[in-house]
């Protein structure tokens, strides 16, 4: 996934937090709770006529919808989970639906924050070279000098 992708992830998530803080124990009491499930279809079903058009068969059109239900499932599965967690928790800090909300939409921006600081300074890994090991300026064992007299 490129960093678009992982930002409008992260975007939709939090839009799903934010409207499950402003429903509250309500959220499941009427059909707007489904309309989180649109942008994943939308995004997988957009895929899916793409790859299609690349490869009009038959089989492309059955991975198609595949990848569609699994999309909706997973992503706007998890985007439901996110808002009755959220609707649950912020319940009882206020009974106002806008500070429900307020409080639903900080607390997973300070969640995706603190993932994205961990993230930022993490240690990256050494790579080993084509051929499997490692770079020449590091030493093989602990103690030992590098090849080339240094």
């Amino acid at each position: 996934m490129t960093r678009l992708h992982w930002l409008l992830l992260m975007l939709y998530m939090t839009l799903a937090a934010g409207y499950g803080g402003w429903r509250g124990r309500d959220l499941w009491s009427d059909w707007g709770v489904w309309c989180l499930l649109i942008p994943p279809f939308v995004w997988a079903a957009l895929k899916a006529v793409g790859m299609w058009r690349r490869n009009p068969y038959w089989v492309s059109i059955k991975i198609g919808l595949a990848m569609t239900a699994v999309a909706v499932v997973a992503i706007g599965g998890q985007a439901l989970l996110l808002a009755w967690m959220a609707a649950e928790a912020t319940q009882r800090w206020s009974a106002d639906p806008v500070w429900r909300a307020i409080i639903a939409v900080g607390l997973i921006a300070g969640v995706i924050a603190l993932g994205w600081a961990v993230k930022a300074f993490e240690k990256p890994a050494q790579s080993p070279d084509a051929n499997g090991s490692l770079p020449s300026d590091v030493p093989a064992e602990p103690g030992t000098a590098p090849e080339g007299g240094g």
